[in-house]
């Protein structure tokens, strides 16, 4: 906490949580088409890769994160401390990380139904207009 003080953490935790939101995009209509009160972008057509870029290298950075934590969640500087919680305690805390590791892997599966919706409706527009 020093590291970062106090608003660094703040920075950090806004940061995250406008990650979250806009995954959300991946699955509104405003993932697909930039809602009318947004000055100048209203009513736009998202371009797929700017969604599908971040939110892929998203879910590639959160498996290798997952996948890294797995494997030294044990580690002598983590929960293989001395001062580490033990028993029950050790149970709990791993439970509780547990679904941390489904992060990464649920984001690539949204990340992917996203391109497929996109492409069906490109596929379906482009049938409509070719009659």
């Amino acid at each position: 906490m020093a590291a970062f003080g106090v608003g660094g953490l703040r920075g950090v935790s806004l940061f995250a949580e406008g990650l979250g939101l806009l995954t959300l995009g991946l699955v509104q209509r405003w993932g697909q088409v930039v809602p009318r009160w947004i000055p100048l972008l209203g009513g736009r057509r998202v371009p797929t890769a700017v969604a599908m870029v971040p939110a892929g290298l998203g879910a590639a950075v959160l498996t290798g994160f997952g996948v890294l934590g797995a494997l030294g969640w044990n580690a002598p500087d983590a929960m293989g401390h001395p001062d580490a919680p033990d028993g029950v305690a050790y149970g709990v805390m791993t439970a509780c990380y547990l679904p941390l590791l489904a992060w990464g892997p649920l984001l690539a599966v949204v990340t992917g139904h996203y391109w497929l919706r996109r492409r069906r409706a490109r596929r379906a527009h482009q049938v409509r207009w070719s009659r």
